[in-house]
């Protein structure tokens, strides 16, 4: 191959990678754009309709309670009722909860206000053979703190002011030594009890769920 050929093949070859990297530099590059991920919502006490039981004990004028709870597709809102026991008789109760910090329902924990209210019939306190019977009615205004998530198990502790109504009867009979013509009549009255205090647990699950 004489140097004229070779110059040729050599002015070839650098037109052919000439061309090739134009045609290379003509294409679109793919440009690297970064996928921005959305931060996850918080979780809200709300759209769920959640059901369960509590029981709570303590010094009230309802020492030991069994209900269901309630929560109305709102977590900061608390339905109970149920049955209620004070050594005299069983009576029913109910109440309503207000726990604004339950709006985030992965807070475990939380400040609560209730009110509630119930009644008991008549019944012979213990020790009293006399006939004797005492019943009331009441009401409880109460608040407190939770621990725990309120939408699952959780612990309560509340303290307040309750106030009663307390009817009795059996007093003309319970007393035998009564002059001719003097009868005695059953005594009624109200009353206040500063402080009350309940305690005790709840456990709710998911009833259903509306899409938010």
């Amino acid at each position: 191959m004489n140097k004229r050929t070779m110059s040729v093949f050599s002015l070839g070859l650098l037109a052919t990678m000439a061309v090739g990297g134009n045609a290379m530099a003509d294409q679109p590059v793919a440009q690297y754009q970064p996928v921005q991920q959305q931060a996850p919502k918080p979780e809200r006490g709300y759209g769920k309709l959640r059901l369960g039981f509590d029981f709570d004990f303590g010094f009230a004028p309802n020492p030991a309670n069994l209900e269901l709870v309630l929560n109305p597709f709102e977590d900061m809102l608390t339905l109970h009722g149920g049955l209620s026991y004070n050594a005299l008789s069983f009576g029913p109760t109910i109440g309503l909860r207000l726990d604004p910090l339950a709006y985030f329902s992965r807070l475990p924990i939380g400040l609560i206000g209730d009110v509630s209210g119930g009644s008991f019939s008549q019944g012979t306190p213990p020790g009293v053979n006399t006939g004797i019977k005492v019943g009331y009615t009441y009401t409880n205004l109460l608040c407190g703190m939770r621990l725990g998530r309120n939408s699952g198990f959780h612990w309560d502790f509340l303290v307040g002011t309750s106030w009663t109504n307390i009817s009795t009867n059996g007093f003309q009979s319970a007393i035998s030594s009564l002059p001719p013509g003097v009868s005695v009549g059953n005594p009624s009255g109200s009353l206040q009890i500063t402080p009350t205090f309940l305690t005790g647990f709840s456990v709710v699950w998911d009833l259903y769920s509306v899409k938010q």
